[in-house]
C-alpha cells in the first residue's frame, strides 16, 4: 500500500515548483506594472507644473496689460500696450482717450488679441493662449472682465484664470 502511495506522489513536487513559479512570476508582472505607471504619472507632473507656469505667464502679461490701461496720459499708455502686447503696430479706438481709455475693458480684450503667437510661445517649448470674457459673459462673475490663461507643455495643459 506504501508503493502505491509513493507511486502517485512522485510528480508532486515538480507540479508544486511550476505553480510557486507562476505566482511568484504573476506577482512580478503586477509590480512592475504599477512601477511603470507611477514613473509614467511622475512624467506627466514634471510637464504639468511647465504647464501651469506657461499659464501663470500668461496671466502676468494679461496684468501687464490692464496696467497700462490705468496709465492716463494717452501717449505713455500706447507704447506701454505696444510693449506689454509684444507688437509695436498694435492700436484700437477703445484705447484712446486723453483721460484714460475710452472703454478700457475692450482695450484689454483687442490688446490681448494683438498678442502674436510668437510672443505666446516660451524659451522651453512651453506656450500659453488667452482669453477674456466680458463680466456676466458665461461664467464670469465679476465687476469688469475675467481674463484665462491656458498653458501647454508637451500635451499637459493647466489653466489658470483671474477676475477683476
Amino acid at each position: 500500500m506504501n508503493r502505491m502511495r509513493i507511486k502517485y506522489q512522485k510528480g508532486a513536487s515538480i507540479y508544486i515548483a511550476v505553480i510557486l513559479m507562476a505566482v511568484l512570476l504573476g506577482i512580478a508582472a503586477g509590480a512592475s506594472s504599477i512601477l511603470v505607471g507611477q514613473l509614467n504619472i511622475l512624467r506627466g507632473i514634471g510637464q504639468s507644473v511647465v504647464a501651469f507656469s506657461a499659464a501663470e505667464a500668461g496671466i502676468e502679461r494679461i496684468m501687464m496689460i490692464d496696467s497700462c490701461t490705468l496709465i492716463q496720459d494717452e501717449e505713455s499708455r500706447m507704447d506701454c500696450l505696444y510693449a506689454a502686447t509684444s507688437n509695436p503696430s498694435f492700436s484700437h479706438g477703445s484705447c484712446n482717450g486723453d483721460e484714460g481709455p475710452d472703454d478700457p475693458v475692450e482695450c484689454i480684450r483687442r490688446a490681448i488679441e494683438a498678442v502674436p503667437a510668437s510672443a505666446r510661445e516660451l524659451q522651453n517649448d512651453a506656450s500659453y493662449d488667452l482669453e477674456v470674457a466680458l463680466s456676466g459673459a458665461g461664467s464670469c462673475v465679476s465687476d469688469n472682465y475675467c481674463a484665462a490663461s491656458t498653458g501647454d507643455f508637451h500635451g499637459s495643459k493647466r489653466k489658470v484664470e483671474v477676475a477683476r
